[in-house]
């Protein structure tokens, strides 16, 4: 799910509720043209490194890379060919690029590329034109990809010939291995629709985040979902049924086995503004022990609606120090409909606490913050920018890299020429 293109002032996981008329379906279901290879840009491997995308969400994205010890030194690898908006993961040393259906020049797609060969693309798949999918886990050659509108290519059915909203893709051959979907879990409106975003792996299971909202209107009417699938068998387990609506993020603590959940208010038109004084935004903590007993922390305490969040656990962490281990980091935002003053602040926790008073404020001053992720290192990348008052528009977009135990910015602040809106890191 992205923004507009034109810059429309609205954060990037609540478009798809009012603009879903603007979906791109292009590509082929056939392979995809490949890139050329850029020979600058090979990753020694066994190293861990950062990649990040970035966007002005109209023309080519660019994906750039830093010198990752130092926190600096962001340069452009120079990778073409690549659409205009997408969500970046690193699995066993490779890149996978997936183009949702927003993107510009290359919608509905996953693309493969090799950061020990150049960045070169190995393979470029077809999703289904016009599925939008959103977020990927890799598995060996398996893909599994949340689709958030499966229905609008009539061959994605699930055995009961219902949408589905997660296929399981072979990505040696771009063969469709399995269809899974949610269908008899979702509310019954008139039109069941679970709008798969974001996933997270939990030992052999993946946990979907499921908006459940309600057809066409996009409106909130009922708790959301996080669907369960088991990936020793490529079946459907069930669903958890949250107290909060419309979930957007979704992260996992495997020293406390709970996943977190970060559920977006609606955006109200007649306020002109995201609405947090409904009962069910917030942060969901899931506790997989006791799936049932879910803790939901308001948005409005938290001081925002909630866009997203990121877990650095004591296994993303090389030899972290005691603070450091298992922090959960939220992202919660304000606009002014009326000035267009957006700020974004983060506030952490450790993944034990399950109340309010547990949170402090780990970042402020944001104007908006795009994405987050953690390293092994012990370090928060952010990458932000800067949205004007005056008259909404966006500028200054920057990645900052801070201390998670001492909350100390390091290395330098970079400056991409677009905002960066996805980052992946890990070992090539």
């Amino acid at each position: 799910m992205r923004v507009t293109p034109g810059g429309l002032l609205i954060p990037i996981r609540v478009v798809p509720f009012f603009v879903l008329f603007f979906l791109v379906s292009c590509g082929s279901v056939e392979q995809l043209s490949l890139d050329e290879s850029d020979p600058d840009a090979d990753f020694a491997e066994g190293e861990e490194a950062v990649f990040l995308f970035g966007t002005d969400f109209v023309s080519s994205g660019q994906i750039y890379t830093a010198d990752f010890d130092a926190a600096s030194s962001l340069s452009n690898t120079g990778v073409t060919g690549l659409g205009s908006s997408a969500v970046i993961r690193l699995f066993d040393g490779l890149l996978y690029v997936l183009h949702d259906g927003f993107s510009i020049g290359s919608s509905d797609n996953l693309q493969i590329l090799d950061p020990s060969g150049g960045l070169a693309t190995v393979n470029q798949w077809s999703t289904g034109n016009g599925t939008n999918p959103q977020d990927l886990v890799v598995m060996e050659n398996k893909a599994y990809i949340s689709l958030y509108n499966p229905e609008n290519d009539e061959t994605n059915v699930d055995g009961a010939g219902n949408p589905a909203d997660v296929i399981v893709m072979n990505t040696e051959t771009g063969e469709m291995e399995k269809r899974l979907g949610f269908f008899d879990f979702l509310n019954d409106d008139g039109n069941r629709t679970g709008r798969a975003a974001s996933m997270v792996l939990a030992d052999n299971l993946i946990y979907v985040c499921l908006q459940d909202l309600e057809g066409d209107s996009f409106e909130h009417n009922t708790s959301g979902l996080i669907g369960i699938i088991n990936t020793s068998t490529d079946e459907v387990e069930g669903v958890i049924t949250l107290q909060g609506r419309n979930p957007v993020d979704i992260a996992y603590s495997s020293g406390e086995e709970k996943l977190y959940v970060a559920n977006q208010a609606p955006f109200d038109f007649s306020l002109g503004n995201f609405d947090t004084s409904t009962s069910f935004g917030g942060l969901e903590i899931v506790n997989l022990n006791d799936p049932a007993g879910t803790i939901l922390i308001d948005d409005e305490d938290l001081g925002g609606y909630v866009e997203r969040l990121s877990v650095a656990t004591p296994l993303a962490v090389a030899a972290p120090p005691a603070s450091a281990d298992g922090k959960v980091f939220v992202v919660a935002s304000e606009m002014d409909s009326a000035t267009f003053a957006f700020t974004s602040g983060i506030v952490s926790m450790n993944d034990d606490n399950e109340e309010l008073s547990g949170f402090t404020l780990f970042a402020g001053e944001s104007s908006d913050v795009r994405e987050m992720a953690s390293d092994g290192n012990g370090r928060l990348w952010i990458a932000r920018r800067t949205i004007s008052a005056d008259d909404g528009s966006a500028s200054d977009p920057r990645v900052d890299v801070f201390d998670i135990s001492s909350g100390d910015l390091v290395g330098e602040t970079m400056e991409p020429e677009v905002p960066v809106t996805s980052i992946a890191i890990g070992e090539i």
